[in-house]
């Protein structure tokens, strides 16, 4: 599946997609998300848990150490973005989130590159 939910570090959910490596459906309650899930996702009763579950218990997307700070799923999903698309846009994202520049992990500046800096500096 193209899309994966990611908890946001203000406990909010978003969907992430890999096929244009950016963010959609962001600042979501719990409820809106799985309303986002069975209405926009198409995914039924039976496989919620199976895909909404993941974020829910931070299941990374790839291999990482745990941090146990249920934030695994949002850092990686980071780095693709800020690869692809910059840290104007990973900070844009945020700002939109009313999230702030101290939520882009040091993964996702490392992947953007030398040549980005950390917004606002």
């Amino acid at each position: 599946m193209p899309q994966f939910f990611v908890k946001q570090p203000d406990g909010k959910f978003a969907v992430f997609s890999t096929v244009v490596d950016d963010f959609h459906g962001m600042g979501m309650s719990e409820e809106e998300a799985l309303e986002h899930a069975r209405d926009e996702m198409r995914i039924g009763p039976d496989d919620i848990d199976a895909v909404f579950g993941k974020a829910r218990r931070d299941e990374p997307f790839w291999d990482t150490p745990d941090r146990g700070d249920g934030l695994n799923r949002w850092r990686q999903a980071l780095v693709p973005l800020a690869i692809r698309h910059g840290l104007e846009t990973v900070s844009e994202r945020l700002r939109e989130m009313e999230l702030g520049d101290d939520a882009i992990p040091p993964e996702a500046i490392r992947a953007a590159g030398d040549g980005h800096r950390r917004p606002g500096r």
